[in-house]
């Protein structure tokens, strides 16, 4: 009977440890979580910005080149 005292005492003991240590990874690894959205947020708000910048300058292109055709029809047209 001892024994089985001893023995759930020491289990107790190890879940005790083993949820402390839970608990401290969990908070580790939600740290990390906030760390990587906060990442992914920056990308994606670069990527947007990216994405505004070469559509001006492919349209800054197109307005060039229009200019530039148009500069090449005979006067009066």
């Amino acid at each position: 009977m001892w024994k089985t005292i001893v023995e759930l005492a020491k289990s107790l003991f190890n879940f005790g440890r083993t949820l402390q240590q839970n608990k401290s990874d969990i908070k580790e690894l939600q740290r990390e979580v906030r760390q990587l959205s906060t990442a992914v947020q920056l990308c994606v708000r670069e990527i947007e910005h990216l994405r505004k910048t070469e559509a001006l300058e492919r349209e800054n292109i197109r307005l060039q080149l229009e200019n530039e055709l148009l500069k090449k029809l005979p006067p009066g047209k």
